[in-house]
């Protein structure tokens, strides 16, 4: 390549590269006469891109761009395992009873205080007919009969009333004041307290029933209340009132209503659980947050633990992971008290679809518990409001074919590459400026991608260099509405005048390792991405032809021609160019290299002829049988260091007699001459000449010149 690159690129094809023999005979006027023949070598216009065209490390653009070229490859990387989370998916719920409803006792009806326990004289008088006075009365502990409730024992209320009756039968009014207290005496304890207090602030009339309620939320009650009550009673005044201790009483009825409790020990019904817990979808590492979703693998573990003292049928529903049918995901289970049971399910091939209520970057699911406890019957049991179930669920080893949501710079790391750069040839020493690195990169994610790329050459002499490509940003690809798969796209970005890749393309290494990868999303943007998405392109290392050289030489191509002796039949082999008669060349009396050459390249160059019959004379620096140096002046060089205008050029010499003796034969085998083309360039000596495409070498004409003497019987 380089031979040609030079040869062109300091403005010399070769100049005698071929002998396509033609002849053209000038037309004798005497008997005797020496003829000219001229051997035609070459007639071809030499473009620049036209020899881009034949060599893979040169290009030539639409720009009339033209120079040194690496390309390679990016190799195909899929989303595949990075599409997963790091850390599980973990949540604990505990499923408490909570203030638990149980059935209410039922209402107690003491009609056991007779007018006597208020008016002790009342006893004496009984069937008598008189006037009672005013008094006073305290019936207390002891006078009132305590009210056992045999469905508790002891009830922490969360919510609840107690409603007090007072049916007056006693032929009497109850006047003011008058205060109720309700008391607590608990036999566990021994200690008595008040659990309401009812003031009246009207009389009770004979015949009149009065209802007063009380809160008692957040109250302990025994099951063993008595009341005491404290007032007054005008009497009858100036009426009599006829004494009847069996039917003139007070009437007290209690209940207790509407009853939430936060502990019992009682019997207890069935109990229902409801509640509805969330796990947050984001993997807090990657920073994924998953609105719908399909596992390609995931485990949900379960680890129920049941804190009740009934056993209960227990229903988990993970509402918004189901199957390909729409059925989410639940399990039953059949729980006894402190019982501990551990479940592994395989999600694989299920969907997610999460709930969006706080956004769409906030996902989550929800899990329903259901339960239902057998009831206690007639035992006694005790139940808090913390009794519980204990959920720890886990989402492990999850990983993805496809997520829509939001993914925040997901690593997608590209297989490490080694490209070889593999020249036809010794590369000559030369230094490029202005280099350019353009990298293609064909998307498939539909998310913005953030490309960070590291090219290290290195030479088998084993120096390196090494240049980082980092913080590009790769257009997402297009997911139009009603799509599944979106749309390629392709981001091509460039980098020029950098030092650091200048020293990189100099190197003009021998093998490129390409390493990196994307960054995949971007914290806010909702996309969709699955595992077989991926990128994929190319990258160019390119050297526009503006360039510095030291002094370098550089052999350029050979042409090979067989001197067959008079009378050889033997076709001559296929790496002969051309073959000569040795009757004509022994004859030859004169012989002229001549060529016009039209040159539109900056820089002039020596064109060295050297002949010989050993190919390893021809291109080393030993002295070979023939050697003739000429000069091809450069092309005019306009201001902005361009060719504006080609020069023509004429070159000619001749050989002497002894250096034409080269081309005689006189034994009876084909002797084979072999002619080499070596180009030197005087080093520019820091200055940076420019190429373009359209640049070019035209050898208009090339020929050998030999006069040949016609005799009378030729």
């Amino acid at each position: 390549m380089w031979r040609k690159l030079f040869v062109v690129h300091i403005f010399l094809f070769i100049t005698l590269s071929l002998f396509n023999v033609t002849c053209s005979f000038k037309t004798p006027k005497t008997p005797e006469f020496e003829t000219e023949i001229n051997l035609p070598i070459s007639n071809e216009k030499f473009l620049m891109s036209d020899l881009a065209d034949d060599e893979k490390f040169l290009y030539a653009d639409a720009n009339n761009e033209f120079g040194f070229i690496i390309e390679g490859d990016i190799d195909t990387t899929k989303v595949e395992n990075a599409l997963k989370f790091n850390d599980p998916i973990a949540d604990r719920g505990a499923f408490y009873i909570g203030a638990f409803r149980i059935a209410s006792p039922e209402t107690l009806r003491d009609s056991n205080l007779s007018l006597a326990g208020f008016w002790g004289a009342a006893s004496g008088l009984n069937g008598q007919r008189v006037p009672v006075p005013p008094f006073d009365f305290s019936l207390g502990a002891g006078k009132v009969k305590s009210n056992t409730f045999p469905e508790f024992v002891t009830l922490t209320i969360d919510s609840g009333f107690v409603l007090i009756g007072l049916t007056n039968n006693l032929g009497i009014p109850l006047g003011l004041p008058l205060t109720l207290v309700l008391k607590d005496s608990n036999s566990q304890t021994n200690q008595t307290q008040e659990i309401a207090r009812f003031d009246y602030d009207t009389p009770i009339q004979n015949g009149e029933t009065i209802f007063k309620l009380a809160d008692l939320s957040q109250k302990t009650i025994s099951n063993r209340l008595f009341t005491e009550l404290i007032g007054h009673s005008d009497g009858t005044g100036t009426e009599q009132l006829t004494i009847d201790t069996e039917t003139q009483r007070l009437v007290i009825t209690l209940g207790i209503t509407e009853l939430l409790a936060k502990r019992a020990t009682a019997r207890i019904p069935r109990l229902k659980l409801y509640r509805e817990d969330w796990l947050k979808l984001t993997d807090e590492a990657n920073q994924i947050s998953m609105n719908s979703a399909r596992f390609k693998k995931c485990n949900l573990k379960l680890k129920v633990v049941s804190h009740l003292t009934m056993s209960t049928d227990f229903n988990l529903i993970f509402k918004h992971i189901f199957d390909d049918q729409g059925k989410p995901f639940s399990t039953k289970l059949r729980l006894t008290n402190n019982e501990i049971i551990n479940l592994e399910e395989d999600l694989s091939g299920w969907y997610l679809k999460a709930d969006e209520t706080l956004g769409e970057l906030n996902p989550q699911i929800q899990i329903v518990a259901e339960g239902i406890t057998d009831s206690s019957g007639s035992e006694i049991l005790t139940v808090t409001f913390k009794d519980s179930i204990v959920v720890d669920a886990r989402l492990e080893n999850v990983e993805m074919d496809f997520v829509r949501g939001s993914i925040n710079r997901l690593r997608v790391d590209v297989d490490p590459k080694v490209q070889k750069v593999d020249f036809d040839q010794e590369i000559p020493q030369v230094k490029f400026r202005n280099t350019k690195l353009q990298v293609e990169i064909n998307n498939r994610i539909a998310f913005p991608l953030e490309l960070n790329l590291s090219f290290s050459g290195r030479k088998k002499s084993g120096q390196t260099e090494i240049y980082e490509f980092r913080n590009k940003v790769i257009e997402s690809a297009r997911l139009l509405p009603n799509q599944t798969e979106p749309e390629e796209v392709t981001t091509i970005l460039t980098l020029s005048n950098d030092e650091q890749f200048d020293r990189l393309v100099n190197l003009i290494p021998d093998e490129i390792t390409i390493r990196g990868g994307v960054l995949l999303g971007q914290y806010g943007k909702i996309g969709q991405v699955s595992r077989t998405d991926y990128i994929y392109g190319k990258f160019a290392f390119k050297a526009p032809f503006e360039y510095s050289f030291n002094d370098t030489t550089i052999a350029f191509d050979t042409t090979y021609i067989q001197i067959k002796p008079e009378g050889w039949e033997i076709p001559a082999p296929k790496n002969i160019d051309h073959s000569i008669s040795a009757k004509m060349t022994n004859e030859i009396t004169s012989t002229t290299l001549k060529a016009v050459i039209e040159n539109k390249l900056p820089v002039s160059a020596d064109i060295i002829f050297r002949f010989d019959t050993s190919a390893s004379k021809v291109f080393s620096d030993s002295r070979c049988a023939i050697e003739r140096i000429v000069n091809v002046k450069s092309g005019i060089v306009g201001k902005d260091g361009f060719v504006e205008k080609a020069v023509l050029d004429s070159i000619s010499f001749t050989l002497d007699e002894k250096e034409f003796d080269l081309f005689k034969n006189s034994e009876s085998q084909p002797k084979i001459v072999i002619l080499g083309v070596k180009l030197g360039f005087k080093g520019t000596k820091g200055e940076y000449y420019k190429i373009m495409a359209d640049d070019y070498l035209h050898i208009k004409q090339s020929f050998l010149s030999f006069l040949y003497p016609v005799k009378n019987d030729d």
